[in-house]
């Protein structure tokens, strides 16, 4: 065989004799004398140094009824080493004087295109150039005969498109808030003919552009987070970097619902909300005194719409809780008349006008006592209980302050109604008292909101007083945390989330006067910022966190109530994955 490459090739002189018909056959030799090479089927091509293609050809041999040993291929313009076939199992067909064969090679070594020849050599192992008279010759090793075929090499492009293969792995249908709703997808499916690298750009809302960005994952297993709905098609393009490229799609079913600045009752100043902890409903208190009740499945398959709850027929109340069953608490938060307190069974019906006490399974925050027989001036404003044993052993704690001079601090522990006695500690300036929280534990959060350090959260166990214990302070003046510096601008109302971590929120402003929910620990350590003017459009107002766990999410939802006469009024609804620290 010859060496590759550039093999010299040096021709002697031959005979090839028979003494027999040559219809029966042209030579009586074992060695091969005649070759019909056809080509017709090869596909090889060479464009723009890229090569692609297989020598594909049918080799008829004609010779004494033996088949050679071996059958090799040589061409050092189509292959880097010699190519070698067993002829028993490429052969394909004959007759009595010849064989058949078929090849189908890749090639590997193309570097232009037009005619190319090859070598087809027979060789048997078990004959040799040896002759009966002695006579001498150069010719060494086993028998062949050599045979020269061609191959035209085309000028088409070799590559081939990439195969493109999508699925959507999140069940659809599938629903949740225009906070977010992820989805994941996978092309990981896809390949490449002539395994060429391939990059992935994707098409998340279908208008035919290409090169969508996602949120996670990678190129081809993306995870897409889908704040509108959609039921089209989310397709993805694949290319392989030398002009082929493909596109496929997948359906999908994705039904998102507003959860930012969704409008309340037009032309009403929305007021307070509250949410019952029981089944997660939220209860929002309007200037016209009617109470409406918004389900919680409002989020899902559902618009945000709400019905009128009861009418309290009073337009000067202020304030709204709910305890864990429905029941609910509105107070006026005034100083003096007018001035009311009431209370609500959770059908909607009056349980009672207040002036002492209440039912122990309210637990509230914004309600107080009209009267009190130790003090007859105290205010209705921002008053906390919290019921930390059961019946028949109801025990609460109630504090409040007088809004006029020495701006009297209240408070007690105790069976309900407490026994209250005036405490005045200096921590808290209660004339600037926007919001109290009480949390799992009895702790009591007061929230004030006067000039300078008078902007803080203070911090009371349930033990109030000289009667039952020192109170403990909390937080301390200035505390709290937002923008540049560690402190409160313009702060709102306070709450918490579940029952388990107690975290404390606070509805502020930045020194920007952009609005923004303020994240503490119940121990008080800042945790972080959330809400901006896109999910908060307009004037912060009231917060709310549900101690309910969220059956579609296992969330806990925070409900911020936000507007203004000249905007409007509306509710922005927060996960606890976008409370991050």
């Amino acid at each position: 065989r010859f060496p590759l490459p550039n093999p010299d090739v040096t021709y002697g002189y031959a005979v090839v004799a028979s003494w027999l018909d040559v219809d029966i056959h042209p030579a009586n030799t074992p060695e091969v004398v005649a070759t019909n090479i056809s080509t017709t089927a090869s596909n090889i091509n060479f464009n723009t140094s890229d090569y692609c293609g297989n020598l594909v050809a049918d080799i008829s041999l004609a010779g004494f009824g033996k088949q050679p040993s071996t059958i090799f291929i040589d061409a050092e313009d189509l292959f880097s080493t010699s190519q070698s076939f067993d002829p028993s199992v490429i052969v394909v067909g004959g007759g009595d004087n010849y064989s058949t064969y078929h090849i189908d090679i890749p090639v590997d070594n193309v570097t232009s295109a037009g005619e190319k020849d090859f070598w087809v050599i027979a060789e048997y192992n078990d004959e040799d150039y040896s002759n009966e008279y002695g006579v001498p010759n150069n010719a060494n090793g086993p028998l062949a005969a050599y045979f020269v075929g061609s191959v035209v090499i085309g000028t088409e492009s070799c590559n081939e498109d990439p195969i493109c293969d999508v699925q959507v792995i999140t069940s659809m249908p599938i629903d949740g808030w225009d906070a977010g709703v992820p989805v994941e997808f996978d092309a990981s499916g896809s390949y490449d003919p002539n395994d060429d690298p391939l990059s992935f750009e994707w098409d998340f809302d279908n208008d035919g552009v290409f090169g969508d960005s996602y949120d996670s994952g990678t190129d081809d297993n993306p995870t897409k987070i889908f704040t509108t709905s959609t039921q089209e098609q989310v397709c993805v393009k694949v290319a392989d970097g030398k002009g082929g490229e493909n596109s496929c799609c997948v359906d999908v079913d994705i039904s998102v619902y507003q959860s930012k600045n969704i409008p309340l009752r037009s032309g009403v100043e929305a007021r307070d909300i509250t949410v019952v902890g029981s089944t997660g409903d939220l209860l929002i208190l309007y200037s016209d005194g009617q109470v409406w009740e918004y389900p919680e499945p409002y989020t899902f398959g559902s618009t945000f719409s709400g019905t009128m709850f009861y009418d309290t027929g009073l337009t000067y109340l202020q304030y709204i809780e709910a305890s864990s069953n429905g029941d609910s608490l509105v107070n006026s938060g005034t100083s003096g008349p007018p001035f009311a307190s009431r209370s609500y069974y959770n059908n909607g019906a009056n349980y009672s006008n207040h002036t002492s006490s209440s039912n122990y399974t309210w637990n509230s925050d914004g309600w107080c006592p009209t009267y009190v027989e130790e003090n007859p001036t105290w205010d209705n404003r921002h008053c906390t209980w919290y019921n930390y044993s059961p019946p028949p052993l109801t025990r609460a704690i109630c504090h409040g302050w007088d809004p006029d001079p020495p701006y009297q601090y209240l408070g007690g522990d105790g069976y309900f109604p407490p026994g209250v006695e005036g405490l005045g500690p200096d921590y808290i300036r209660h004339e600037y008292l926007v919001g109290t929280e009480v949390d799992s534990n009895g702790y009591v959060y007061c929230l004030e909101n006067g000039p300078g350090t008078d902007r803080s959260v203070e911090r009371r166990t349930y033990r109030l007083g000289s009667q039952n214990g020192p109170y403990w302070g909390g937080w301390g003046d200035d505390s709290g945390f937002g923008d540049t510096s560690p402190k409160f601008n313009d702060p709102k109302d306070i709450t918490r989330d579940d029952d388990s971590t107690n975290t404390i929120y606070v509805l502020d402003e930045l020194s920007t006067g952009d609005p923004a929910i303020k994240k503490f620990t119940w121990e008080g350590t800042p945790e972080g910022t959330f809400g901006d003017t896109t999910t908060i459009s307009s004037t912060p107002l009231r917060i709310e966190g549900s101690q309910r766990t969220f059956p579609e999410t296992n969330e806990n939802l925070m409900f911020v109530l936000h507007g203004n006469a000249t905007d409007g009024y509306f509710i922005s609804i927060f996960t606890p994955t976008e409370l991050t620290t």
